[in-house]
């Protein structure tokens, strides 16, 4: 394992991030856009918002979006249980992922995963601690 992180050592810093690399969203062009209200926030928290969406930024986890869109989804506030004075900013995508026509994927079984694995030598474990995130909006021409 030392040699692979030696070898490699911006695979083990900071937050990995797939680039040059476009997703093609199939939607149902049948569903009408949304453009959903957004939900008060205390004042109390809002100062803990701006900051995280500074860090999500500077992490370039998330990315400005400048131009109308026809469809926009309100941010949800989560408190972290293990970290009080920290919020988690999701994003309430139900009423857009009602347009998203979804793919047809067979999970593997772990008996087709253990017969991949057969003479595998080198294994590594994934952290996803900002593994959840995902495209607040996603561009539809009108």
């Amino acid at each position: 394992m030392k040699y692979v992180q030696n070898n490699y050592p911006r695979l083990f810093k900071g937050v990995g991030n797939l680039t040059d690399y476009e997703i093609n969203l199939h939607v149902d062009e049948q569903v009408k856009p949304i453009t959903q209200t957004h939900r008060r926030v205390p004042f109390s928290i809002r100062n803990k918002i701006e900051d995280e969406i500074k860090r999500l930024k500077e992490a370039d986890i998330i990315e400005e979006a400048t131009g109308p869109t026809t469809w926009v989804s309100p941010i949800v506030i989560v408190p972290k249980a293990h970290r009080p004075d920290s919020i988690r900013l999701c994003v309430d995508m139900r009423a857009a992922n009602q347009a998203i026509k979804r793919e047809m994927y067979v999970s593997p079984t772990v008996d087709d995963i253990l017969s991949q694995l057969n003479g595998s030598k080198l294994f590594s474990k994934i952290v996803l601690k900002e593994g959840y995130h995902q495209p607040s909006i996603f561009n539809q021409k009108t």
